[in-house]
């Protein structure tokens, strides 16, 4: 070959691999999983696409941190602890663009009001679209068929002392498919209900070796999604279970100076749902207990997540945040280095965030996240 045409199969190659990597794929789930004939299937997996800029540059960490608006999705106890009397959120993210579906768009709004020195209400409400999108058939996991998929909870928190809160969520689950490509479903609508149960649990520390140095630890439990299978036609006779989800984690604040602080966090999640998912036979709320054990050890190893966070804030003006979320090969490959930046003043909070999967040709690759907040103070304070 002459040297003037050598870089042809190198470019050919290149045009091929962005070609690949813009080529949708059944075998993605709306929460950007790429999953295998082992992994676990669930209906409403967009249920575990995760809101907050300022949690997702964390590496998707929140359960023992989250004390604002976003604590409904996080962990409802942390609405216990929230600073302020009112406060909202919304989160936007172009979904899954790294597939070349411009007209995927997540959304996710929420609010809290402290109704008196113990009790706390939130709301939210999330939202997945894509638009008139037409790709694959209904029955591929990724069926981009007109769909809009909707969710929204109610979450109320109680607070039982200054160390220790408890929540709960109830939360209206809809999906509406559009007959496309000649399928016709027997129900536009398919809509379920599930609930959410939660603890969250801080204390400051002093250290006697080191008194000038204020540390804050927290911890929370947070089991989300509970409620029965789903089925989205009536002539369907399988039935998939929630994305019954458990998250368990721990997180220290240090205190740097009188301006300065430093947070660290890691937490681990599990589906509640049994490894042979749409084929067991088990009720919910036997799978909850039965999925911790229904696999060898090895296997059941790779069903859990781990989820690693660090913020660096700057006068709580200025927050530089950086994490990693760890799932498995054989549970949907997400592995991603997240990044965040973000202000606040007055109340008002921008955040960012960007995720760098280390997986080759990941459907969430250069994915962008942006929040937007603002917490009120009342008059009497």
């Amino acid at each position: 070959m002459k040297p003037q045409y050598r870089f042809i199969p190198v470019l050919l190659a290149i045009l091929f691999l962005n070609k690949l990597s813009a080529q949708p794929s059944s075998n993605i789930n709306f929460a950007g999983q790429i999953l295998k004939q082992e992994s676990i299937y669930t209906a409403a997996s967009y249920l575990l696409i995760p809101p907050g800029a300022a949690n997702t540059g964390m590496g998707n960490a929140g359960v023992a941190t989250a004390n604002d608006a976003l604590a409904s999705y996080y962990n409802p106890a942390g609405l216990a602890f929230s600073s302020e009397e009112f406060g909202v959120s919304l989160t936007y993210s172009p979904w899954l663009r790294a597939l070349a579906i411009p007209q995927v768009n997540f959304l996710y709004f929420s609010t809290y009001t402290r109704l008196d020195s113990q009790f706390t209400l939130g709301t939210s409400f999330r939202s997945l679209d894509n638009g008139d999108f037409q790709f694959g058939l209904p029955d591929n996991v990724l069926d981009l068929d007109k769909n809009l998929r909707l969710a929204s909870d109610l979450s109320l928190a109680y607070k039982i002392n200054r160390h220790f809160g408890v929540g709960a969520s109830l939360r209206w689950i809809s999906v509406r498919r559009v007959p496309s490509f000649g399928v016709q479903w027997d129900r536009e609508f398919t809509r379920n209900w599930a609930g959410d149960i939660s603890m969250r649990y801080q204390k400051d520390i002093n250290l006697k070796k080191f008194p000038r140095v204020p540390l804050n630890f927290s911890g929370g439990i947070h089991l989300s999604n509970l409620g029965t299978r789903m089925v989205y036609s009536t002539r369907d006779s399988i039935k998939d279970y929630l994305p019954t989800n458990l998250r368990l984690g721990w997180a220290l604040k240090i205190q740097l100076g009188a301006q300065n602080s430093i947070r660290l966090t890691h937490e681990i999640q599990k589906l509640l749902v049994p490894s042979n998912g749409r084929r067991s036979r088990l009720s919910p709320l036997q799978a909850t207990f039965i999925s911790f054990t229904d696999s060898k050890l090895f296997e059941e190893r790779a069903e859990y997540i781990h989820n690693f966070g660090m913020e660096y804030s700057i006068k709580d003006i200025v927050f530089l945040r950086q994490g990693f979320f760890r799932e498995s090969h054989s549970q949907g490959q997400r592995q991603i280095a997240t990044y965040g930046i973000g202000t606040k003043h007055k109340g008002l909070s921008m955040d960012m965030s960007y995720w760098l999967p280390i997986v080759f040709n990941h459907p969430l690759k250069n994915t962008f996240i942006f929040s937007l907040a603002y917490e009120f103070t009342s008059e009497k304070e």
